[in-house]
């Protein structure tokens, strides 16, 4: 990965944010009618003549390659020591290498034997009649179905 000085964001020093309401005092709640439009928003730049443009409108850049090297690279801190402990064994914390050998097996035998089961999948229920979930009789033949009682 290498340093490409476009596109890049350019921001100005007199950036406000959008304000959609303020707080009334009188009336102690947020009115939004006295909202406000953002000034001087961020813009992104594509090549030399749009930063120049706005350059001499006020808005700076915010990339260079030493600070672009510098967050590529992240090295360590000069007195960064590494710590092994506490760190997580299968679902238990531990503070040693003692209580690691304590618990015994590895992590992934430790991980399936305290992981919880899966709940049993649901059944759907087994259809019924109308009749049968309503508990109506039957009618006498067909040709009483539809007659009127």
């Amino acid at each position: 990965m290498k340093f490409e000085r476009y596109p890049m964001v350019m921001r100005h020093p007199a950036e406000a944010p959008a304000i959609v309401s303020q707080w009334n005092e009188q009336l102690q709640r947020h009115v939004p009618e006295h909202g406000q439009a953002a000034k001087f928003q961020p813009v992104t730049v594509n090549d030399a003549d749009q930063e120049a443009y706005h350059a001499a409108q006020g808005y700076v850049g915010s990339g260079d390659p030493q600070s672009f090297e510098s967050a590529v690279s992240n090295p360590l801190p000069g007195n960064y020591q590494f710590q092994e402990y506490p760190k997580w064994v299968g679902q238990v914390l531990v503070h040693s290498k003692a209580e690691e050998d304590a618990l015994g097996g590895t992590p992934e035998a430790l991980d399936a034997s305290t992981a919880t089961a899966a709940p049993p999948k649901r059944q759907a229920p087994a259809k019924r009649s109308y009749r049968e979930r309503t508990g109506a009789a039957a009618p006498a033949s067909t040709a009483d179905a539809g007659a009127p009682a």
